[in-house]
This record gives C-alpha cells, sequence and structure tokens, in this order.
C-alpha cells in the first residue's frame, strides 16, 4: 500500500461550504453527486459523510466564476 503524506490540507464538512458559497446543504450535497464538485466520503456504510478540500473548493469557484 502506498503511503500518502497529508500536511496543511483544509478539510470542509457540507455544512462549512454550504455557509462559505451561502446556498444550502442540499445544494453542495447534489453538486457532489453530479461530480462538478469532488469530495472524500468518510462514512460507513450506505451513511455519506463528505470532506472537501480547500483546494476544491477553489478550483470548483474558479470553474464556475462567470465574467462579466
Amino acid at each position: 500500500m502506498e503511503k500518502m503524506i497529508i500536511e496543511n490540507i483544509e478539510l470542509y464538512t457540507v455544512d462549512e461550504c454550504a455557509k462559505l458559497l451561502k446556498c444550502s446543504d442540499k445544494t453542495i450535497r447534489r453538486l457532489i453527486e453530479k461530480k462538478k464538485l469532488q469530495a472524500l466520503d468518510i462514512g460507513a456504510g450506505e451513511r455519506k459523510v463528505y470532506r472537501i478540500s480547500g483546494s476544491e473548493l477553489e478550483r470548483f469557484l474558479k470553474d464556475t466564476a462567470t465574467s462579466k
């Protein structure tokens, strides 16, 4: 098994992402399910418990930003 070094990685919950983006937690979950926002599923069994990295959140914001 390959070792993974994790340093200084910010992980956000669905609720924290929703608050940052000023939307509902259901919206964040839909984005994850539609694979528009990548997340780690750290839940056990059927229970979905997601964590979203800060860098993924930044990527999502850059990709969805509209220019006027």
